[in-house]
């Protein structure tokens, strides 16, 4: 994914707080949407205030959930409707229902009926049969694809519901809700890490609730942290402690009165230990966590992080898959609303019905060609990059061993190499051989493609051809 995209989410994941009633009661569905530093305008699709969504807002619970739904719009002012952006609100911090919602659903693990991951899940599904265009609903696309966002809960809320949706989420200091997903949900985020990428700031006591701490630790390729403070390493450095011997859960709960206890003249707060010790904290822990764990803190107008100082680099055959997928998608979808207001008209009953359905089918059968080869081109590339870097790896240990034995000859060099298994045959070969065994593989699933493809044209084909007059408008 883009880095400018990945801003765009954070950007998102931030104004879509401006939508709470109890805050700015900003922004309005069908205007456009386009704040400072973002890449490009969309439009607002529909919002979700207070958890409830839909005619009348009949639809979910008052809950305290907050989502936007956004589009992006082209330089010609038309309307993306194939891939649409969801974004959750995180916590309101002083709304009881948010700070019950943390505790409970992400924290403790709890479910209840009504929950926000339960009007966030049903919203989701909502907004998806909303803008799928259909015979009686042409505003929208062929089967939307969405992507969610959010920050804080906002970002646990999208975790979950792109993971059950199977559908990609950009987060941004999310807590993993372990518990509000099944085994196999948490084992699908873990194994799909360019469908879901959590941001995580390693001095974000919330952010890496479940990250990298917690009752129910959940870690991943998913899963980006960045040190984007040096307060929090230093106390423990002073103190000789890491992560593990911190009380987090005591720790942040003491975060959440702090407001309270500071309002009637206590300290600044503690960072307590397991082993029953507090540390006094040489900063205000409240306000060291709001600064660690605000989203708006992530990114200056370069794209790089604050305070790290790192660019986000998204890998090249990465970025190219991605990209060639969002064009074979809008493709599709534009194809097929040509082909619904070219033909929708073309014969009646029965054969009409076969009309459609074939061109349909075609347009949908080359998109699947499509989509696999992209991604089979994109694991070649990457098996080329790994063989280089192998190959790299090797060259390098040689002359290495080579500067340090002047005095071996070459055979008691790759002796001695083979001893500690750092010879060619380990180093380099043996993992490009099996490399090359996984593609070739991959090579016969691109034929595969290629023969579903001949197949599947072959079956259209022959419905046409099974009726006269249809074959004829086919030119068949």
């Amino acid at each position: 994914m883009r880095a400018n995209k990945i801003k765009d989410f954070n950007i998102i994941s931030n104004e879509v707080y401006r939508v709470d009633p109890k805050k700015e009661n900003k922004y309005v569905v069908n205007n456009n949407f386009h704040p400072k530093n973002i890449s490009q305008t969309y439009k607002i699709l529909d919002i979700s205030r207070n958890g409830t969504y839909g005619p009348h807002q009949k639809y979910g619970a008052k809950n305290g959930m907050q989502a936007m739904t956004v589009a992006p719009v082209n330089r010609n002012g038309k309307v993306d409707y194939s891939h649409i952006t969801i974004a959750y609100a995180g916590t309101n911090f002083g709304d009881i229902q948010d700070d019950g919602t943390d505790w409970n659903n992400v924290i403790i693990g709890k479910k209840y009926k009504n929950s926000q991951f339960d009007t966030a899940y049903g919203y989701a599904k909502y907004i998806k049969k909303k803008f799928a265009k259909t015979k009686l609903n042409d505003k929208g696309a062929y089967n939307p694809k969405l992507t969610f966002t959010g920050y804080s809960l906002g970002g646990s809320l999208a975790l979950t519901i792109g993971v059950k949706m199977k559908a990609p989420a950009v987060t941004f200091n999310g807590p993993v809700p372990a518990n509000q997903m099944s085994k196999k949900e948490i084992k699908f985020l873990q194994t799909h890490p360019t469908m879901y990428q959590n941001y995580l700031n390693s001095s974000d006591f919330i952010g890496n609730y479940n990250n990298t701490y917690g009752l129910n630790k959940v870690t991943g390729d998913f899963q980006h942290i960045y040190d984007n403070d040096q307060i929090l390493s230093h106390l423990m450095f002073m103190n000789k402690i890491n992560n593990n011997d911190i009380n987090w859960a005591q720790t942040i709960r003491d975060t959440y009165s702090a407001p309270l206890r500071m309002f009637i003249g206590g300290g600044p707060g503690y960072v307590y230990l397991k082993n029953g010790k507090a540390l006094n904290s040489p900063f205000s822990l409240y306000d060291y966590v709001l600064r660690n764990h605000g989203v708006e803190s992530w990114f200056n107008d370069n794209n790089y992080i604050r305070t790290a100082n790192i660019k986000i680099n998204i890998p090249k055959n990465q970025s190219t898959f991605e990209n060639t997928s969002y064009q074979i998608d809008k493709a599709l979808n534009d194809h097929l609303v040509a082909i619904v207001n070219q033909f929708g008209g073309a014969g009646t009953g029965n054969e009409g019905e076969i009309y459609l359905d074939s061109l349909s089918a075609l347009a949908v059968k080359d998109a699947i060609q499509e989509h696999a080869q992209a991604g089979i081109k994109a694991i070649k590339q990457e098996k080329q990059k790994t063989s280089r870097s192998l190959k790299n790896n090797w060259t390098k240990t040689h002359e290495a061993a080579t500067a340090i034995g002047q005095v071996l000859t070459a055979s008691e060099i790759a002796e001695a190499l083979a001893t500690v298994k750092a010879d060619k045959n380990s180093i380099y070969t043996n993992l490009d051989d099996k490399l090359a065994s996984k593609v070739k593989g991959i090579s016969q699933l691109s034929q595969d493609f290629d023969d579903f493809s001949d197949k599947m044209t072959e079956r259209i084909d022959k419905r046409i051809g099974d009726d006269g007059e249809l074959a004829r408008k086919f030119g068949l």
